[in-house]
C-alpha cells in the first residue's frame, strides 16, 4: 500500500456568520479518510475532524464572528498521510448590529409624512 495522493482545490466559503463550508478534490483512490485541521487567527493548527473515504465537503459549524480561520486537509490510509492542501480564509463576517426601531407616521400635509425617532443599542437617533 502507498500513501494516498494529496487533495487539491481546497475552497472555503463563508456560508453565514456561524458556518464555513469546505470543499476539495479527492485525488486518491486508496484513502481511508481525510483529516481536517484548522487554526484561528495566528494560533496553532488543531485537529477538527476526520471524515470518511470519498468525502469532499465539510461544514465547520463552530466558527465565531470577527476571527480569521485557516484550514488544511490531507488524505490518510494505513501507509500514512498525504501532504496537506491548505486554504487561508481572511476573516468571518462581523456580528450584525441589532437594531430596534419605533416609528410613528403623522401626516402634516396630505402628501407628506413625518417619521419619529429611530434608535439602536448605541443610542444613536435618526430623524427623517
Amino acid at each position: 500500500m502507498t500513501v494516498p495522493n494529496a487533495p487539491t482545490n481546497l475552497n472555503v466559503t463563508l456560508a453565514n456568520k456561524k458556518e464555513n463550508d469546505l470543499t476539495w478534490t479527492d485525488n486518491s483512490e486508496n484513502e481511508l479518510g481525510f483529516q481536517i485541521e484548522r487554526k484561528v487567527d495566528n494560533g496553532n493548527w488543531l485537529a477538527l475532524v476526520q471524515v470518511g473515504l470519498n468525502v469532499t465537503k465539510f461544514s465547520d459549524l463552530a466558527v465565531l464572528p470577527n476571527k480569521a480561520y485557516s484550514y488544511r486537509v490531507r488524505a490518510t490510509n494505513a501507509a500514512g498521510p498525504s501532504s496537506w492542501a491548505v486554504q487561508n480564509l481572511a476573516a468571518t463576517r462581523k456580528t450584525p448590529v441589532k437594531v430596534t426601531a419605533t416609528l410613528a407616521a403623522t401626516p402634516t400635509v396630505s402628501s407628506d409624512v413625518l417619521l419619529g425617532s429611530f434608535s439602536s443599542k448605541t443610542k444613536n437617533s435618526l430623524f427623517v
